[in-house]
């Protein structure tokens, strides 16, 4: 999944964050960029939405069409929705001894987070890991973006 190389001026971005209620852009990423992963939404300033667009890496979020934030023309460019692996990701509930059950269990909630069978007891735990690693660097994230895993984005039209 590519972002749409197309360019919007800075205003379309200050626009979006009008209508949003913390006054941020939702974007989604297009491609993987530490710490977000492809499908995340994020809230971000007009100016490092545009940035993230203009590179490629991230699309403003459905929901700005949605709000009339953009030209009629220009309103389908770029649009990405959140992907199933991300909704799968984040409903998979982590215990907090997960590593220290049995192998069996690892692997299974190693396939609910990976959506697909682990080869190895090890592989099952480097995706535990992972996934425990990518929320707690939600939860740490800082900067001024909210996650729509975090609940921060809230209604944007």
């Amino acid at each position: 999944m590519l972002a749409n190389n197309t360019k919007l001026d800075l205003r379309h971005y200050e626009e979006m964050a009008r209508k949003n209620h913390r006054g941020l852009v939702p974007m989604v990423f297009a491609e993987t960029t530490l710490p977000y992963a492809i499908g995340e939404v994020a809230g971000f300033k007009p100016a490092a939405a545009k940035k993230l667009h203009d590179d490629g890496t991230a699309v403003p979020h459905e929901s700005v069409y949605r709000s009339g934030s953009l030209p009629e023309k220009q309103a389908g460019a770029g649009l990405v929705n959140e992907t199933e692996d991300e909704t799968r990701r984040s409903a998979v509930e982590i215990p907090g001894d997960v590593l220290e059950a049995h192998g069996l269990k690892r692997m299974a909630l190693a396939k609910k987070i990976a959506g697909r069978d682990p080869a190895t007891w090890d592989e099952a735990d480097d995706i535990i890991k992972a996934e425990q690693a990518r929320r707690a660097a939600l939860a740490d994230r800082t900067g001024g973006a909210v996650n729509s895993e975090s609940g921060g984005l809230g209604p944007v039209a």
